[in-house]
């Protein structure tokens, strides 16, 4: 194939030039593209730009590809950034066990001297629900702490750097007793509301949650409860339901709570996190070869 044209909308530097350095063209909407960068928000716009365009290829800049799930079809082959956030998403997830841990949300909020309280990370049993990009950096930067690890996946395949992996069908048996769980797995119909009131009285007394998938993996006013007995030790999340989480809502101004306005990944970091994927996945098209990061249409990830 010649150089292919590729539309990147909206238009961003960091993606032309990505284009560019994979041997594309960048080209205005139009008939006859060979591709579509989509660097929005907006499902609606992008479902519009595809109506005029009829480009074969789409590549989404997030990970996460719930909210284009009604419009990936057989008609084009969809790309998502699959595993460019890893590294910073667990970075955020283990500063989140922490904080939580060693209590530091509360005692960055007290204005006097106080009783000393927190638990080390260290030895401590922690399950990551996804057996994806995050888990396996999270593993890895669990390493010098020697946590006992488990990771739960769809299928119980091995994944490399954890002692122990679970199918989905073992869910309870793989938190059960654990002191740290984290939700790091894709949006589905079968991972919504998968922290629920069950799950959570699985766990250690005092245990911690970490969601850095999606908000609506978690049931919230089950999670709340399960604080406010204190059988829960404290939260992190990255995401919410409802997001963003609106004021006055019983989670904010938790000492054992920590939200962030899902900021596992920041605008800051996109450039040098999918810019080298845009660029590979443009060469790979124009060879003729297998793109990364192809989206499973059945699976929903």
């Amino acid at each position: 194939m010649s150089a292919p044209r590729v539309h990147v909308a909206p238009s961003l530097e960091w993606a032309e030039l990505a284009v560019r350095a994979g041997g594309g063209d960048v080209a205005a909407a139009s008939h006859g593209l060979d591709g579509v960068i989509w660097c929005g928000d907006e499902p609606g716009q992008l479902e519009l730009l595809l109506e005029n365009t009829g480009t074969s290829w789409v590549q989404l800049t997030s990970t996460g590809v719930d909210a284009y799930l009604h419009l990936i079809d057989d008609c084009r082959l969809w790309t998502c950034a699959r595993g460019a956030f890893a590294e910073p998403v667990a970075e955020l997830a283990l500063g989140m066990m922490l904080a939580l841990r060693r209590r530091l949300v509360s005692y960055a909020r007290r204005d006097r001297w106080s009783d000393r309280e927190g638990q080390t990370l260290h030895r401590a049993s922690v399950t990551v629900i996804g057996g994806g990009g995050i888990a396996r950096s999270l593993l890895r930067l669990l390493g010098p702490f020697n946590c006992a690890t488990a990771v739960v996946n769809t299928t119980g395949s091995e994944v490399n750097g954890a002692d122990h992996t679970y199918p989905a069908s073992e869910l309870k048996l793989a938190v059960t007793g654990v002191d740290v769980v984290v939700v790091a797995c894709p949006l589905t119909p079968s991972t919504v509301g998968v922290v629920n009131a069950d799950l959570l009285a699985l766990l250690s007394p005092g245990a911690v949650v970490i969601n850095v998938g999606r908000g609506a993996h978690v049931v919230t006013a089950d999670l709340l409860s399960a604080l406010d007995s204190g059988h829960v030790g404290g939260a992190g999340l990255d995401v919410t339901d409802p997001e963003p989480l609106v004021d006055g809502h019983p989670l904010w101004c938790r000492d054992n709570v920590i939200i962030t306005p899902h900021t596992g990944n920041t605008a800051d970091m996109i450039p040098s996190l999918v810019g080298p994927l845009v660029s590979e996945n443009v060469r790979r098209l124009r060879h003729g070869e297998d793109l990364l990061g192809v989206v499973d249409q059945i699976g929903g990830y």
